[in-house]
């Protein structure tokens, strides 16, 4: 009794945690409401940039940007890029990867619904930022290890865009813990090590919760 007791307790701790993590994250999603892909309505920082797209300059500067969908992180993670490098990049990439689990795997159908569903949530980056004016495409697959799906689209688009830097937002708590250390997924840093071994650039961008 004292070891089921224990584990309910334990289970219970971890379920309460993750559902304030999703409270604190859902807060970022009011960007969501504020930037319509439809309308254009985007950033302060990005208004001044209205000018058509120009014909794509390869050899241009590109952030290619690691997201999961169309969400509070990645719309902070294009944020802090503009913030940071202000009108640095001309060329931005999107790169998404559909994870495929036994929650996911339940069928053909199911399968091409997710990827689906994956390029339609990434082409909203891309409007947006084509919109003010940026050369901007989307990358997306499928697959069960992320970081070497990543890794493998890199490769492409570093080889088509030779002067690229790699971003992807990290979510971090205000007081990190063991215990959040061991619960949550710290795949950028896995990814940045994999790119670093090509010699890829890769920025972690900080994504406070």
């Amino acid at each position: 009794m004292i070891i089921t007791g224990t584990v309910i307790g334990l289970v219970s701790l971890i379920k309460l945690h993750y559902k304030r993590v999703e409270q604190k994250v859902a807060k970022l999603d009011f960007l969501v409401k504020e930037i319509d892909p439809e309308s254009m309505k985007c950033f302060m920082f990005m208004q001044h940039n209205t000018a058509p797209v120009i014909a794509v300059d390869k050899n241009a500067k590109t952030a290619v940007v690691l997201v999961s969908g169309y969400n509070g992180v990645g719309l902070e993670a294009v944020s802090s890029i503009f913030k940071l490098f202000g009108d640095t990049f001309k060329n931005f990439v999107f790169i998404s990867v559909g994870v495929i689990d036994a929650g996911t795997f339940k069928g053909t159908a199911e399968v091409i619904h997710l990827n689906r569903h994956i390029k339609i949530e990434t082409e909203k980056y891309v409007k947006i930022l084509k919109g003010h004016g940026y050369h901007s495409e989307c990358m997306t697959s499928m697959g069960t290890d992320v970081v070497d799906k990543v890794n493998k689209i890199a490769l492409l688009v570093r080889h088509k865009y030779p002067n690229s830097v790699f971003f992807g937002g990290q979510v971090v708590f205000e007081n990190e813990t063991f215990f959040t250390k061991m619960l949550h997924n710290y795949t950028v840093f896995s990814i940045e090590r994999r790119l670093f071994q090509h010699g890829i650039p890769f920025i972690a961008l900080p994504i406070k919760v």
